[in-house]
């Protein structure tokens, strides 16, 4: 999370399909714009590492990439419920951590599924 690197949370899922639709220099400018707002919190942090621990033990799962800038992972619970941020996630359900664009406060959300979008949100849409 420290990492100067603007595609830190992106999902590895959504790097095609932004090169693709031809919106790479856009997604580049957003993801510029998105982190000079932002400001670290520990509820970040600790969102990150507890996604990693889950990672490593096979928890959860990378599914789908969120819609809006910085298009951070989607992922799903496996057969077992798993704790973050001192929410428990049930078996099935997907969830995301929506960082806040232009300094807002980042969201947790939690589904029992997400729709697909039909595109991606960029700072200026």
């Amino acid at each position: 999370m420290d990492s100067d690197d603007i595609w830190k949370v992106t999902s590895r899922l959504a790097i095609r399909p932004i090169r693709e639709a031809g919106e790479w220099q856009q997604a580049e400018n957003d993801l510029v714009e998105h982190w000079e707002h932002f400001r670290m919190t520990d509820t970040d942090r600790e969102y990150e590492s507890t996604v990693e621990q889950l990672l490593e033990r096979g928890a959860i799962k990378e599914t789908a990439y969120w819609y809006c800038c910085p298009f951070p992972s989607v992922y799903r619970v496996g057969k077992t419920p798993v704790h973050v941020l001192g929410q428990e996630i049930p078996s099935g359900y997907a969830f995301v951590y929506e960082y806040g664009d232009d300094g807002a406060p980042a969201q947790f959300i939690v589904r029992p599924t997400f729709g697909e979008a039909d595109s991606r949100k960029y700072c200026d849409d």
